[in-house]
């Protein structure tokens, strides 16, 4: 079993590699969570709305009180995944989607795990963002909103924590180019 970690820009494709490691090896055989789901539980818990700005603003409120909180909180679930393997006899990977600090790769460098860069050029993750429209505003959000949040403080330090990954994807292209460059990354494991 492989722990993967996935860093990426917003909409550079994090979850469709996660989607696409389940249609090659089966849904059984990975096992995912993101960051962004331990922030998306705190802010509902509070009743507050769901937006990328209260992502942002919560990820650094609690990276105050301490820079390594999201990476210990990860290293839970991981060990959670790999107690119960009994359980899950057919998991071939555990992926950690979203870092966004170099605290958060702790955990995966811990189990021996990869770092995977997904990147792709600003245009056409942007068309991504607003086609997907996961977040609150997105669908309305213009590219210069979007090349700004680009360089907010939660999410500046992606490029060049990227550029140290184990594995550089590029996706620029097509869902068929992605799933040629998922599979030999994998056949290189």
């Amino acid at each position: 079993m492989k722990v993967l970690g996935l860093i990426g820009e917003n909409g550079a494709g994090k979850g469709t590699m996660v989607e696409i490691l389940k249609e090659m090896f089966g849904i059984d055989s990975v096992a995912s969570f993101t960051y962004s789901s331990f922030l998306t539980h705190m802010l509902e818990y509070f009743g507050l709305p769901m937006s990328r700005a209260n992502l942002q603003a919560l990820a650094e409120f609690l990276r105050a009180l301490d820079p390594e909180i999201l990476g210990k909180k990860a290293e839970i679930e991981i060990r959670k995944l790999l107690e119960q393997k009994q359980l899950f006899s057919e998991l071939r990977f555990i992926v950690v989607d979203g870092i966004r600090k170099e605290a958060e790769i702790k955990p995966i460098k811990k189990f021996n795990g990869a770092i995977i860069y997904i990147t792709a050029k600003p245009e056409i993750r942007y068309e991504r963002l607003k086609r997907r429209a996961e977040k609150k505003g997105e669908t309305h959000m213009d590219f210069e909103q979007f090349l700004k949040e680009e360089v907010a403080r939660a999410d500046i330090d992606i490029p060049a924590i990227g550029a140290k990954a184990d594995f550089i994807i590029e996706n620029n292209g097509d869902i068929e180019d992605l799933r040629k460059k998922i599979n030999e990354f994998v056949s290189s494991l």
